[in-house]
Formats: structure tokens, sequence, C-alpha cells
């Protein structure tokens, strides 16, 4: 241990204390004082940084230019074969594993299913790439993908817009271009029909649960506002006839005392506004506009004029006015001496006698011919006929439950499209696509 002693102080050098066995020792990790340090020619931002960086694009493509040569040329030599040993197979399995993954991760940014499921078999049957986790989020995509597909398929087969919706809405979660699929692309658009119609439906359903009167009130405003086509009025009317004493619901209804005010070229989408503007016009008229309830309907375009079937922009906006028989009768006087109440610049008439006839007979007619058209269907499950359910069919998926939803989701069945991914439409499931 005396090797590792350091020698005496040798004082007669004249270059201060100098440790023998440490002046041997050159000085390594000697540091610059800060006040001496400069900024690096390599720091982000700086000219030499920014030419580097440019001068690295013609390699990244001469290596990849390299690396598909390379590859072509191993495949073409049979070397994952064993044809050109043992380290050309390593190495044309590892270019091929890396393509794969490349190409896989390329189709998933383009979001198209038929080349995302290209990629997949390819990076599995041929890059050995089935645990890969790039691999595995693309078949969970493109299995989510199939089973929205089928949900469509089998809503459209059986006519449940529930379905229908639920399958439009998973699609729209997807980061794929779900358009692609014939059956996502007409459950979509049937569903972009039928969702504006879907408040009022709902309504209407928890109406008919709640009693005839309700349910007959709810029905003839709803008709009146003209807020669904004839297909779905049709419907709503054929179950209020299902009811027991809906005829005479419906005569208590008509005979509640009301006051139509018409603004024939008022706009539909401005039917709120026109109604508290009506009220404000009142109060400032003397009248309690507390005291009155109010709503709105359609009304023809011009006095006298039939009202098409199903809303229109042609027509007008009416404003329907219950309250006492003093209020109202004081209501008619407002109108007919002053032309109020004045309400966004238009004008109001009442309602004739003879366009409120028809009217309430129109009500009517469509009311008897609902109940008609309930015995006869009755009459033919009775004796043994084909059911009138649109949604009798049994679903042809496989994994498909039948569900029967409720009459204001249920639409005429058809037969669906084949979807993208079904064996009948493809039977390699990449027609058209090749593996390179």
């Amino acid at each position: 241990m005396s090797h590792l002693i350091p020698h005496k102080v040798d004082v007669s050098a004249g270059d201060g204390p100098r440790y023998g066995l440490m002046a041997e020792r050159p000085k390594k990790h000697w540091l610059p004082p800060v006040s001496a340090l400069r900024r690096s020619a390599s720091m982000p931002g700086s000219p030499a940084a920014t030419s580097s960086k440019s001068s690295l694009q013609p390699r990244d493509a001469t290596a990849t230019h390299w690396r598909q040569e390379a590859q072509s040329y191993l495949l073409s030599a049979n070397a994952l074969e064993g044809g050109l040993g043992q380290r050309a197979c390593a190495m044309a399995s590892t270019l091929v594993a890396r393509s794969a993954s490349e190409q896989l991760e390329t189709a998933m940014s383009v979001g198209e299913p038929r080349v995302i499921r290209q990629g997949v078999r390819y990076a599995i049957c041929r890059g050995k790439l089935a645990g890969d986790p790039l691999v595995r989020r693309a078949q969970a995509m493109l299995a989510e993908f199939e089973k929205t597909a089928w949900l469509c398929r089998d809503g459209i087969a059986e006519g449940n817009m529930l379905k229908l919706q639920r399958g439009v809405r998973s699609a729209a979660q997807l980061p794929l271009k779900v358009a692609s699929d014939p059956c996502i692309r007409e459950a979509r658009d049937a569903v972009a029909i039928w969702a504006p119609l879907e408040p009022y439906l709902r309504r209407l359903d928890n109406c008919l649960h709640e009693g005839v009167r309700k349910a007959t009130l709810e029905w003839v405003h709803t008709l009146e506002a003209r807020v669904l086509n004839p297909t779905w009025e049709d419907a709503a009317t054929r179950e209020l006839a299902r009811l027991s004493d809906c005829s005479e619901a419906l005569e208590q209804v008509l005979t509640v005392p009301s006051v139509r005010l018409c603004y024939a070229c008022a706009p539909w989408r401005d039917r709120n506004r026109l109604i508290a503007m009506a009220q404000r016009r009142l109060s400032e008229l003397g009248l309690d506009p507390t005291s009155l309830r109010m709503r709105s309907a359609r009304c023809a375009a011009s006095p006298g004029a039939p009202i098409e079937d199903g809303p229109s922009d042609a027509l007008g906006v009416a404003i329907a006015v219950e309250g006492t028989d003093v209020d109202l009768a004081r209501l008619k006087t407002i109108n007919l001496d002053q032309q109020e109440p004045t309400a966004l610049g238009w004008t109001p008439s009442l309602e004739s006698n003879e366009c409120r006839g028809l009217r309430l007979e129109d009500l009517r007619r469509r009311l008897a011919l609902a109940l008609v058209r309930n015995g006869a269907a009755e009459t033919r499950i009775a004796g043994g006929g084909e059911c009138t359910r649109a949604n009798g069919a049994a679903p042809t998926s496989p994994k498909s439950q039948l569900e029967v939803p409720a009459w204001w989701a249920v639409v005429p069945a058809r037969d669906p499209p084949l979807p993208l991914f079904d064996p009948h439409r493809d039977p390699l499931g990449c027609q058209g696509l090749k593996l390179v």
C-alpha cells in the first residue's frame, strides 16, 4: 500500500506545492469558465441545424428506395425459403415485417376499410406480425366496423329504426370511411329523415299511455301543426284508433271554444316569436294574455285554399287561442275593429266558419278511416292471414336478436344490400387489391 501514498511536497521547483503522483496525471475533465461559453451552432433554429435537417431528407428517401429494392431482390431469389442462406432469410423477414407495418399504418391513416383489411392480412401472413399492437388495433377497428354494418343490415331487414339509429351512431364514432358500406349508407339516409320526427312521435306515444283524452288532444295538435309526414300521421292515427272511446274523446276536444288568428304570410320557423309578440301586443291592448292558452298550427297561405298534407313552407302560421267566452269575444272584437294583434309586421285574420268546418271534418274523417283499417287488419289476423306488422320477418344475421320496437320506430321492412365484408359479396376479401 506504500505505492499509493503521495510523495512529499517538492518546494524547490518554485511552482507551488505539487504531489509527485498527481503531477503525472493529465487534466482530462477540465471545463472552461462560464464567461467563455458560446452559443452552440447546432441548436434548434440555427442555420447549421436547418441545413443538416434538410440534408437528411434525401437519405431517408434513398434508404426507403434501397429497402424496397433489397426486399424485391431477396423475395425474387426465394430468400424466405432459405435460397440464399440463413442470414438472407432473416434479413428478408425483417424487411417484409417493416414494409408490412408501414403499409398498415398508411392504410389506417387513409381510413378505407378494405385497404386496412388488406394491410392486416399482409402483416399477419407475410410479415408475421400477429401480436403487433398496430395489427391488433386495426383488427379491433375492423371488427367494430363489421358489427356496425350487420346491425344496420338487420335494422333494414326488420324495419327497426332504433337499430338503424344505434348503427349510425356507432358508425359516426369510427375513424373510418363508413360510407363505403352500402348498409351503413342506406341506414344513415333513413335515420336522417326519421330523426327530426322522433321527439313528436315519442310525445305522442307517452300521451297514449296517459289516457284517451290526453292522447286525442296531442294527436289533434300534432296533425294541425303538420310536423309529421303523411306516413307517420297515418301511423299515429291508427294507434289512437286502437284506444276505446277515441271518437267521443275527439268530439270533446273539438267542442272546446277557441279562436284562430291566421298569419298567412308568416314563416313557420318564427312561430314561437310570433306567439310571444302577439301576447305582448294583447297586453298593450288591455287583454290579459295569461288567461289565454296559445299554440301554433298551420293555416292556408290564402283564405279558402286547401291545406296540403305534410309540412310545407308555403303554409302560414295560425295561433290557436283557447280561453273563456268573455276573453274570446273581446279578442274577436279587437281583431275586427283594429286588425290586431299585429306581430312581427304581420296582420292577422280570423278563421272563417267554412275553413273551421273543413278542418274539423278532416280530423273526423281520418279517425274514422283508421278505425276501419284497424278492424280489417284484426279480421285478417283472426282468420289466419298475413300479419301487417312490418317487422314480422326474422333477422338474417346469425348473432342478431329479433326486437319488436314501438309503433313510432317501425318502418316497412325491405331486402337489405350486402355488407362490404359479406362473403357472398367478396369471397376473397381483397378483390381488386394486390399484395406486394
